[in-house]
């Protein structure tokens, strides 16, 4: 990246709800020469962090949109306490109607509580223009072998598979796929990218985030 703006010089601690997501945060920003002047736009923002991340790497307009109303309010005093411009929006996603495109659009850590998972991914393919950022829960997470009585020894294999899974629980996380099942249905069938790039997140093992090329 640019001498300037680059992941690694800016000294900030990226904690989501006890969570720290500089690791993430570093993969994504890294893939670009820089981020000064990029578009950002964060779907299920939480605490903000990520929005926080990318002004302090020069971004442009960033929008954070944050359903829940305590972590919109803390994403507010996150931005606050930095120092940046951040647009954050107390609604649901799909009632967001954006008069622009962005150069980035993030959905991390989302898509797996969404009830409506590939209108999500579409909605968030239509409002980019550059690389859409999706951060997904695989049929290797412990909570979906245990609930779905499958033995952990056949996580690996699972995962090796084009199949989604459906969980039981109706919030906490209900559908998840595989590298494959996610490539074959945003990119072959649904169309919506030209290609994807995958990348370990720091969620863990059973998480991956993919780069979607609009």
């Amino acid at each position: 990246m640019g001498d300037k703006h680059t992941s690694a010089n800016v000294n900030v601690k990226l904690m989501d709800r006890g969570l720290d997501r500089s690791q993430t945060a570093g993969t994504i920003f890294s893939q670009y020469s820089t981020v000064k002047g990029l578009s950002v736009l964060d779907v299920g923002c939480s605490f903000g962090c990520f929005c926080v991340h990318a002004k302090l790497l020069g971004a442009g307009k960033v929008v954070g949109i944050e359903s829940r109303e305590p972590r919109y309010s803390k994403a507010l005093e996150n931005a606050a306490a930095a120092g940046v411009d951040v647009e954050y929006l107390n609604i649901d996603f799909f009632d967001y109607r954006p008069s622009r495109k962005y150069d980035l659009v993030l959905l991390l850590n989302v898509l797996h509580h969404a009830s409506y998972p590939l209108e999500m991914v579409k909605r968030c393919a239509d409002a980019c223009e550059g690389d859409v950022w999706v951060e997904f829960a695989t049929v290797k997470e412990n909570r979906f072998l245990k609930r779905s009585r499958i033995p952990k020894i056949f996580g690996g294999p699972l995962a090796k598979l084009p199949i989604v899974g459906i969980g039981p629980d109706e919030y906490k996380t209900t559908f998840y796929f595989t590298k494959s099942s996610f490539q074959l249905i945003f990119v072959k069938h649904l169309k919506l990218f030209k290609s994807i790039d995958f990348f370990p997140s720091d969620m863990g093992s059973d998480r991956l985030i993919a780069k979607c090329h609009v």
